[in-house]
């Protein structure tokens, strides 16, 4: 199960690793269209994003423990097959908890994020965190390196 960005994000992400065979094509292309129109709508708007974007956005709650957010994994295989730089966001949810509090968040997802990143991209701070209301922070270091390209998947072959 996904969150509200992707839908079915792991099945999304598997028809679009198999989506450069025959096989996988037609899946996606025709029997998708009229058996799963969600799901066929999903990868519409994900090539969408991989054929016009110059970087993606990918917004996670910040307040969840990264480590039980089912939905991170399989997004990050679809953002490695879309290709482009990641700038990720986290959203605060509730009220603003103090720096430290912040930093721990902060830490917590950078360092579950490492493990997909293929290489930064020095484009310097990338996490914001709207605080509740319509206030918003910034809780990223100037320093820190938020923005990075995913590791490509490994071919389904």
């Amino acid at each position: 199960m996904g969150h509200p960005g992707f839908g079915d994000s792991a099945r999304l992400a598997r028809r679009l690793l198999q989506s450069d065979r025959p096989i996988g094509w037609f899946v996606s292309q025709v029997w998708d269209r009229f058996a799963d129109r969600a799901l066929w709508s999903s990868q519409q708007a994900v090539h969408n994003v991989r054929e016009e974007a110059d970087v993606v956005l990918y917004l996670v709650n910040a307040a969840e423990n990264p480590e039980d957010a089912g939905y991170v994994e399989p997004e990050m295989k679809i953002l490695a097959w879309i290709g482009k730089p990641i700038i990720v966001l986290l959203n605060q949810m509730g009220p603003p908890a103090g720096h430290q509090a912040e930093e721990a968040e902060i830490d917590r997802w950078r360092s579950y994020l490492t493990r997909f990143r293929q290489r930064p991209s020095g484009a310097g701070p990338g996490c914001l965190s709207p605080a509740a209301g319509s206030r918003k922070a910034p809780c990223c270091r100037p320093s820190s390196r938020c923005c990075f390209r995913p590791r490509s998947p490994p071919s389904a072959g």
